[in-house]
């Protein structure tokens, strides 16, 4: 009666998200399953339950509260959920819910089938800030456009679900597939660490001290072992993430409570996590990904500012973008999630990346030093683990190529990527959602990006 895989919607702070829940056959009246949340970009969450009046009640535990099940005459599954604070909410899900159909296929046309042939359309203007243009007069090759975004239309690339190209401070395409729509806030995973290092450049004095001691910032947690042992570990080794800590966020699957960001992920302090991590080398001599640091960082500007990072990005950087909406997950104990929490609409997203191809200003307003944002984004070190697209990392930003043509980039799990592209004064933000077990990026968004280049010289 329970198992298969179940649909529906839920609210989360006023906004509409799909919920899934899938459930095995049961074993000794008990059920094991996994909860799924596509628009927060939380997969795989464990669900349990245990059957109850004669297997007509389903009772357990899910990462959302307490929970109790039945299907009724129409088939639905109706899901009373109780909350940590008490609150009672009833999900209704389907096995096959119509509200997912258009997130199904990359593109439908009025009948329901897969959109044909693909002619890209100028972006809307609307008064927020964006001067809108066309390729041609942009000096893009069209018909190359055309084509690659028929590919994505038919899902050819996998869950590509939205593309911005921005020439000469214009946007010249805004196209989405799978559902997702212009306003839609989409998971930017750790390209939310590129953007809190250019917060953390609006946050401290100018020519801000970068070599002070990460354990002065955090008295609270003296007990720690870097505040106890006085590690050496500077701001600057965060924003480079050369702190060389025992930390393994690569081979091991997220799916794996062994891997380090996902442990971080499920403790009760994750600044606290990070600071007790012992020594694993010499600080400062290459880049091996750490999310813990990008963590620390955000701890840094709270303290720095006395203000939590989501309120001080809406009130500052934000603000001068005209970025009004966005979503940022918090821990429990009220830490942002500064290592890859963050959402925002991909429109929004490619302010960010005009912003730094501007040295720090957006429509001739100043909002960042534009020393600390070539800071951020030129060469500071070089991989501890070589990719051949990388050459190397900023404070926060990749510094990588495609084709002969170099960029700055923010990259994130699943397929999120913003590129800042000087010599083509070029901005490209995809966003995708081709996660699986493994952490690392994987879903390879190059070919898609060397087409891009390549049409716009």
């Amino acid at each position: 009666m329970f198992e298969g895989h179940w649909q529906g919607f839920t609210d989360y702070h006023g906004e509409r998200i799909r919920i899934e829940w899938t459930f095995a056959a049961p074993l000794d009246g008990v059920m094991q399953g996994r909860m799924d949340l596509p628009d927060l970009a939380a997969l795989g969450l464990p669900i349990e339950g245990r059957l109850s009046a004669g297997g007509a009640v389903l009772e357990g535990q899910s990462t959302i509260g307490a929970f109790a099940a039945r299907v009724n005459a129409d088939g639905q599954l109706l899901v009373t959920v109780t909350g940590p604070r008490g609150r009672t909410a009833v999900l209704a899900f389907e096995q096959s819910h119509p509200g997912f159909a258009s997130f199904r296929v990359a593109r439908l046309d009025t009948a329901g089938a897969h959109t044909p042939a693909y002619a890209c359309v100028p972006p809307a203007a609307y008064d927020d800030g964006w001067r809108v243009s066309t390729m041609t007069d942009e000096g893009i090759d069209a018909r190359a456009l055309d084509s690659l975004l028929g590919e994505l239309a038919q899902g050819t690339y996998g869950r590509v679900e939205a593309l911005v190209v921005a020439r000469h401070g214009s946007l010249v395409v805004e196209e989405y597939f799978f559902g997702v729509h212009r306003n839609y806030l989409h998971p930017i995973q750790s390209v939310t660490k590129s953007i809190t290092s250019l917060l953390l450049g609006r946050a401290l004095p100018r020519n801000g001290r970068l070599d002070r001691p990460v354990y002065e910032f955090f008295p609270r947690h003296g007990d720690t072992r870097w505040c106890r042992e006085r590690y050496d570990i500077s701001l600057w080794h965060l924003l480079t993430m050369s702190a060389a800590i025992a930390w393994d966020e690569w081979s091991v699957p997220y799916t794996d409570p062994n891997n380090s960001n996902t442990a971080m992920n499920a403790s009760d302090d994750w600044v606290r996590f990070v600071l007790d991590r012992p020594r694993a080398g010499v600080p400062g001599v290459a880049s091996r990904y750490t999310s813990g640091l990008s963590i620390l960082i955000g701890a840094v500007l709270a303290e720095v500012t006395g203000t939590p990072v989501d309120a001080f990005a809406r009130d500052t950087l934000f603000a001068g973008l005209g970025i009004r909406n966005f979503r940022w997950v918090k821990s429990a104990s009220g830490t942002t999630h500064t290592g890859g929490g963050l959402s925002l609409t991909a429109r929004d997203l490619a302010r960010v990346g005009q912003l730094v191809l501007d040295d720090g200003r957006w429509n001739g307003q100043t909002l960042l030093d534009a020393a600390w944002v070539r800071a951020c984004t030129e060469h500071q070190l070089p991989l501890a683990e070589p990719d051949p697209r990388i050459t190397g990392y900023g404070y926060q930003w990749w510094r990588m190529h495609h084709g002969e043509v170099a960029c700055v980039a923010g990259r994130g799990y699943g397929g999120q990527f913003v590129g800042v592209y000087p010599e083509r004064d070029l901005v490209l933000v995809l966003n995708a959602s081709e996660y699986g077990a493994t952490p690392d990026m994987r879903f390879d968004v190059d070919p898609i990006f060397d087409t891009l280049v390549e049409a716009c010289r």
